[in-house]
């Protein structure tokens, strides 16, 4: 069985072939080098052929994982802040126009949830009917799993988790909103944090050259992992609105299993496991002793393994 995973985000449009569910070829390409959503979605097109025919294997599903809001039930992109352009995009109809097989489309971090979701099923030991994934990368998103099943709410919005505001006076989201927990903790937020720092304190800092170059969310945790004062003050104010979005994230669907993924991430076990600590602290009782916390186990693929996973996981 040949499967398609489509992972569209902002910075990259990546496609993967998957057979018995291992990933065996993958392609890639900037999403600013598309003029238009109309370009990207040929591009995808055409790489799908070349890998479909590239196999003896059958294609039998296309699962695609895309920033939100988007609705699941028609396949439409809606307005996701972080894919600029993509506006009332159709893009379940625009692929099943070629391929004649079933294509689901989803928010991204529904799908890594439910790639975490699928491979746990795997292993009695780990096996779990209730799981948050967060997604902490450029932007923030979340992804739950509520008794088997996917939630997806009334329009496919639900667990729209990272535009919900946690500091009214915070920093600016690309949704409109102040102090939403995208805002707070992404990378896009930890550079916007830094930046607002530098400019009414850089003092020595060690990132002060760089106020008018591109800091990424990379430098500021490496200077902070570095003892640089004011980019570790921007990391613990960081993390503890990540322990304000973890434990609320416990509150509002008492999972079984809270996985983190995304690129912020990679920074380590220093960055997060403090602010889940945090998080313990300000849970209720009764809540915080059954929860597991871990990070994902896909790496930078997570979005290829989601998006196919999506396809075994709605027709079964």
């Amino acid at each position: 069985m040949g499967v398609i995973g489509v992972d569209i985000g902002g910075t990259n449009v990546r496609i993967g072939w998957f057979e018995n569910n291992q990933l065996t070829a993958k392609r890639a390409e900037n999403t600013r080098s598309f003029a238009t959503p109309a370009e990207a979605v040929a591009y995808i097109k055409n790489e799908i052929r070349a890998l479909s025919q590239a196999s003896e294997t059958e294609l039998t599903g296309i699962g695609v994982g895309a920033p939100g809001p988007l609705d699941p039930f028609r396949g439409l992109i809606i307005s996701p802040p972080n894919l600029h352009g993509w506006r009332g995009v159709p893009l379940k109809s625009w692929l099943e126009d070629g391929f004649d097989v079933p294509v689901y489309v989803h928010n991204d971090a529904n799908a890594a949830a439910v790639a975490e979701y699928v491979s746990m099923q795997s292993y009695a030991s780990r096996r779990a009917e209730n799981i948050v994934y967060m997604t902490i990368s450029t932007g923030v998103g979340t992804g739950v799993v509520c008794d088997g099943r996917l939630l997806l709410g009334h329009s496919g919005g639900a667990a729209e988790f990272g535009h919900t505001v946690i500091r009214p006076d915070g920093v600016e989201c690309g949704c409109g909103q102040q102090g939403c927990i995208e805002a707070q903790i992404s990378g896009t937020g930890i550079v916007k944090r830094m930046r607002a720092a530098l400019e009414k304190d850089g003092g020595d800092t060690e990132l002060n050259a760089l106020l008018k170059a591109d800091v990424t969310s990379s430098d500021v945790l490496i200077a902070a992992k570095n003892g640089d004062a004011l980019a570790s003050q921007v990391v613990t104010d960081v993390q503890e609105d990540l322990s304000i979005a973890i434990s609320n994230a416990v509150h509002a669907y008492n999972p079984q299993v809270l996985i983190l993924g995304g690129g912020v991430m990679s920074a380590g076990d220093w960055f997060w496991q403090p602010a889940v600590e945090q998080a313990r602290n300000r849970m209720m009782a009764g809540m915080k002793e059954d929860v597991m916390f871990r990070k994902t186990v896909y790496g930078e693929d997570l979005g290829l393994f989601g998006a196919a996973a999506l396809v075994s996981f709605f027709e079964r």
